[in-house]
């Protein structure tokens, strides 16, 4: 929760690929001259708070590894939103058998089709595309338990995975 007097505050853009790893590493400079800038005005008597309507103020659970699972029943642009929010802590991940799959990085590639959510609908050269309950993602980058990150295609070479395979 985020409550209390504000001294001071800069907007920045938030990038559409942006990912919680990359924000952080965008805004801690940024905290870093704010944080100075604040102490020296306040030394100086230069800075008076501003009060903020802490009635708009929400929680944020802490987040769990069991928050990273994708719940394929959900739009593709949840999802998408999800993984990058969740990168790098803490982490997506989804099931093909009984294996692990990390997905590291998504691409919303079709925004109104229809098919079974976690349904794989391509698995070629082309990509690896997943149903959602909305539309189908590639899968970017993923990682199968105990081997290296690698892009979709990438894994797609190695991997038995075709069109029809499920994901949960």
């Amino acid at each position: 929760m985020d409550a209390g007097p504000i001294y001071m505050q800069e907007a920045t853009e938030v990038a559409s690929g942006e990912t919680t790893g990359s924000l952080q590493a965008k805004l801690t400079p940024i905290g870093a001259r704010l944080l100075r800038e604040t102490l020296r005005r306040l030394q100086e008597g230069l800075l008076m708070p501003q009060e903020q309507d802490e009635s708009a103020a929400t929680f944020a659970p802490i987040l769990k590894k069991e928050d990273g699972l994708i719940q394929w029943d959900q739009p593709a642009m949840m999802i998408e939103r999800r993984v990058r929010g969740f990168e790098p802590w803490p982490g997506t991940y989804s099931h093909i058998g009984e294996k692990l799959l990390k997905i590291h990085r998504v691409n919303v590639v079709a925004a109104d089709t229809k098919g079974s959510p976690g349904e794989v609908m391509r698995a070629d050269a082309g990509g690896l595309w997943v149903a959602t309950s909305s539309g189908f993602l590639g899968l970017e980058e993923v990682q199968l338990e105990n081997r290296k990150r690698l892009s979709g295609v990438e894994f797609l070479r190695g991997a038995r995975i075709k069109p029809g395979d499920r994901l949960q």
